[in-house]
């Protein structure tokens, strides 16, 4: 004969089985099942704006959780600080039991030029620019 109690206690759902026989005395198992996601945090402001050519170095962000210790943060995404624009990174982390945190997102503004003013013809200005051939 088995019984089977569900209770909840700081989020966290514990199972408390006993199971019983004729050649057995009753045998409680508990499961915990950790339903709870990481945070994350991100280091620093979620917006940033540089000019083309300077240099960036992406301030990152921590995670935490209530069950794993030691979790990484995967983050996405490039900024060319060569190339005016608007770039987004993205910040993800996931525990042991599969539970994922909120996304966090930095957007990273890069102003300015992408080809340097001249005075020369236009024409000459074609070196600056790459170019692909078919195969």
């Amino acid at each position: 004969m088995a019984g089977e109690c569900l209770s909840i206690s700081s989020g966290n759902p514990v199972i408390d089985q006993s199971t019983s026989d004729e050649t057995s005395k009753s045998t409680p198992s508990t499961i915990n099942t950790d339903i709870e996601a990481p945070v994350l945090n991100l280091i620093g402001n979620a917006t940033s704006t540089l000019n083309v050519g300077d240099s960036y170095v992406d301030p990152g962000a921590t995670v935490t959780d209530n069950v794993d210790n030691n979790l990484g943060v995967q983050n996405t995404g490039l900024v060319n600080t060569d190339q005016a624009g608007e770039y987004t990174l993205y910040y993800d982390a996931e525990d042991s039991a599969g539970n994922k945190a909120t996304q966090l997102t930095r957007t990273v503004t890069v102003i300015g030029s992408n080809i340097e003013s001249s005075t020369e013809d236009s024409a000459d200005s074609v070196d600056n620019v790459a170019t692909t051939t078919p195969q």
